[in-house]
């Protein structure tokens, strides 16, 4: 019983990191670009004695409207900017565990590469 558990338990730890990376991967490919998008997308220019938004000049930046899109789309600025913050909880609730296999894999590495220094030295 206990090492089904223990087997059902590796078997989510493997599904979880492997999905947990290919989201790490989108969102860190995905945030430049995205956000370069949603602060262009308020960006207003002046033409004229008129302000108009830059990507859509149809619309003049001075109505109420655009006010209070201009509000709920910082707001959603905001948590989208927010997902980096994401990222550094995850990483700082796994931190021990991230530097103790760091730890193991350079020690092991360095070992590998003395025995392999020590080996062409005697050969």
């Amino acid at each position: 019983l206990r090492s089904r558990q223990h087997v059902l338990k590796e078997a989510r730890d493997q599904i979880f990191a492997t999905h947990m990376h290919l989201f790490l991967l989108l969102a860190y490919c995905a945030i430049p670009t995205m956000s370069m998008l949603q602060f262009r997308g308020i960006s207003c220019a002046r033409l004229g004695q008129h302000n108009y938004l830059r990507v859509q000049p149809s619309i003049e930046c001075n109505t109420k409207e655009f006010r209070e899109f201009w509000g709920f789309d910082v707001i959603l600025i905001c948590i989208y900017q927010s997902v980096p913050l994401l990222f550094l909880a995850l990483l700082f609730r796994v931190r021990g565990r991230l530097l103790t296999e760091e730890a193991n894999s350079a020690v092991s590495v360095a070992g590998t590469t003395v025995r392999r220094l020590r080996t062409k030295r005697i050969s």
